[in-house]
């Protein structure tokens, strides 16, 4: 069956990465507003901003992009975790991108997109094999 072009707008993942955009912009108004406001600093800042982001992103998630029935607590609890992994992800392929290409060490947005494009994959995928699987039902 041939897929139309609009059929990708549609799609789980495409809603994943609007999503992913929404989480990034409530962490970035949190983290600035918390640098700026308070005496956390940045580095504790992301102690706040990172879960707000993450909860933030699980509910959207949930709703929008895999529309799950399942009980909130322990999905919520799954979708942390793989946020976790995703987090590790994305910061190891930035350490082993600046490391490879030492050229890079100036222009950090390039293994900073390259971690995130891995980090996005990784989470995308443990979210739909494992944080949104629809339950069974006990009959």
């Amino acid at each position: 069956m041939n897929k139309g072009k609009g059929d990708f707008f549609r799609s789980s993942f495409f809603r994943f990465v609007l999503v992913g955009g929404i989480g990034f912009i409530i962490e970035a108004i949190t983290l600035t507003l918390i640098a700026q406001y308070s005496s956390l600093g940045p580095i504790w800042g992301r102690a706040v901003s990172f879960p707000l982001a993450v909860l933030s992103t699980w509910w959207l998630n949930r709703k929008l992009t895999f529309r799950s029935q399942n009980p909130p607590g322990a999905e919520g609890l799954r979708y942390f975790g793989v946020q976790i992994l995703g987090a590790l992800t994305n910061t190891g392929i930035f350490i082993l991108t600046v490391k490879a290409i030492p050229s890079l060490w100036n222009i950090p947005v390039v293994p900073l997109a390259f971690g995130s494009l891995g980090g996005l994959v990784v989470n995308f995928i443990l979210s739909a094999k494992i944080v949104f699987v629809p339950l069974r039902s006990k009959k």
